[in-house]
């Protein structure tokens, strides 16, 4: 079998690495970090929006390419060997295609054609908030922490309590107090409080009470697209620590050929072609339509657990200059760290497979 990617596919990869090449230098995001703004390549994002990609997996009828999780994994693997400040898992893994999935098509009309066009970002949360039903809809209560790129987005898909039913809903973001937070590798975060925010029935995204299923959605492709982030970021991160170890002289020799060097970034090697293998499973899983969780539980464990060791291992051959913010491997460190607890930790996904396995 030839499980190479297709012509459209590797177009589609040269089309980002050229255009994430061009707009997310280090020097380029650096001077967004000094900005004193959200950390985001609006730029980049309004490029990303002119040749369409912002609507890669939607489907055709709002505008969309009808694509798959496998084209968004690219996407997001050539965004993470850049570290580009992107909210591509909020919007194109998890919270437009649940709109899209879900939602009405007065909704999806209305809003996912704004999407694509860079006028509108959905970000998603899998926290929940009290709701009290009303003739009209919704009133939500209580607030949501350290939800990725609220700060920059325009709706948010979340789950709401009332009664013994959890919903998703899609809800606008303009009028909520939404606080600015921001993560440890500068991706900026909001904690959003409610106080009986009227939303309306139409926001509402399948049935009254489909919130676990939506939840679930969101999270199996937010897992796999964090575990193609990742994967960029440790290849780009082992890349940095070969060329280190090849020019980085000591005792009269290079540092990589030093036995236990060496042996580090090997075994650093298998790690990132794991996470490769296990990914690439899932999302092709996912787009064949077959069930896909316990490789998505791979996928994400291998990602977090493997992407750890890699940047660790990049640090620690590079020793001090790794944490110099004139070099850019520290990016990849923090931004590795950073997603390895969000949508669940490796030992959490890990937990989750057991209890899977106990149950067949």
């Amino acid at each position: 079998m030839d499980f190479a990617f297709s012509e459209d596919q590797q177009g589609l990869v040269g089309l980002c690495r050229q255009m994430f090449g061009e707009l997310c230098t280090p020097e380029a995001i650096a001077h967004l970090e000094k900005s004193g703004e959200p950390v985001f390549q609006r730029a980049l994002w309004s490029r990303m929006a002119e040749s369409e990609l912002l609507g890669i997996n939607l489907r055709e009828d709002v505008g969309g390419l009808g694509l798959g999780m496998v084209e968004v994994c690219l996407v997001h693997e050539q965004a993470g060997w850049v570290t580009a400040p992107l909210p591509l898992t909020a919007c194109l893994a998890m919270g437009a295609p649940a709109v899209d999935r879900f939602g009405s098509d007065a909704l999806r009309q209305t809003l996912l054609p704004a999407v694509i066009r860079g006028e509108h970002i959905v970000c998603a949360s899998l926290g929940r908030v009290r709701a009290q039903q009303t003739s009209e809809g919704f009133t939500l209560e209580g607030e949501l922490d350290c939800v990725p790129w609220a700060t920059v987005a325009t709706h948010l898909v979340l789950l709401a309590e009332h009664g013994e039913q959890t919903s998703a809903l899609c809800v606008e973001l303009a009028g909520l107090s939404v606080e600015r937070q921001t993560a440890s590798n500068e991706e900026p975060l909001g904690r959003i409080r409610f106080n009986t925010y009227a939303v309306p029935a139409s926001a509402v995204l399948g049935e009254l009470g489909d919130g676990e299923r939506v939840a679930s959605f969101m999270r199996e492709r937010g897992q796999v697209a964090q575990a193609a982030s990742i994967l960029g970021m440790a290849a780009r991160a082992l890349r940095l620590t070969a060329k280190y170890a090849t020019e980085r002289q000591q005792f009269g020799r290079a540092i990589g050929t030093f036995q236990a060097v060496g042996q580090r970034a090997a075994d650093a090697f298998v790690d990132v072609e794991t996470i490769r293998v296990a990914l690439w499973r899932a999302a092709w899983l996912l787009d064949d339509g077959q069930p896909a969780s316990s490789e998505v539980l791979v996928a994400a464990y291998w990602a977090k657990e493997a992407g750890n060791r890699v940047v660790n291992a990049a640090q620690h051959i590079h020793g001090g200059i790794g944490f110099d913010r004139d070099y850019p491997l520290y990016r990849y460190f923090l931004g590795v760290k950073t997603l390895e607890q969000r949508l669940g930790s490796a030992t959490s996904c890990l937990s989750d497979l057991g209890r899977q396995l106990a149950q067949e």
